[in-house]
């Protein structure tokens, strides 16, 4: 009876999406997720588009070092959860690189990649841990090239 009711909640019927409440950030990188996706063709359907929402939750949502996570429902519907407290205490870049990644996993059901360069750091954006925004803004096209390239 446990796993019906689970079953039925991951098959329910369409959700209650209102994506004008987003920031003027968020709508921005997920604008820019959508276009650098084109760039490799790795277009993103537009009722894909249309059926997810991006919420911000206190870090007591999360358990342990979690800072962000992606529902998928059986309709295509989808939710992305960022964790606020780390939202707020990182810069621009590391912010992209967690919103591209979970813009990852829900719109194109990339998994997590756990394979490191030689200078170790990781070698993909779905790399399962948070890693530096600088980083990764200073190797952005390469990250890019590898997630749309996968």
């Amino acid at each position: 009876m446990r796993y019906l009711i689970l079953l039925l909640l991951f098959t329910s019927c369409g959700r209650d999406f209102n994506q004008d409440n987003w920031s003027d950030e968020v709508k921005e990188m997920f604008n820019n997720y959508l276009k650098e996706a084109s760039y490799y063709d790795n277009k993103v359907a537009k009722d894909i588009t249309e059926s997810g929402d991006i919420v911000f939750l206190p870090d007591s949502e999360f358990d342990g070092s979690v800072v962000g996570t992606c529902m998928r429902w059986t309709n295509g519907d989808w939710k992305i959860s960022i964790n606020q407290d780390y939202w707020q205490e990182v810069d621009k870049h590391a912010r992209e690189l967690l919103m591209f990644h979970e813009l990852g996993h829900c719109l194109h059901w990339f998994d997590h990649r756990t394979e490191r360069k030689d200078d170790g750091y990781p070698m993909s954006i779905m790399y399962p841990y948070m890693f530096n925004g600088l980083y990764y803004n200073d190797n952005r096209s390469n990250y890019l090239y590898e997630l749309h390239d996968v």
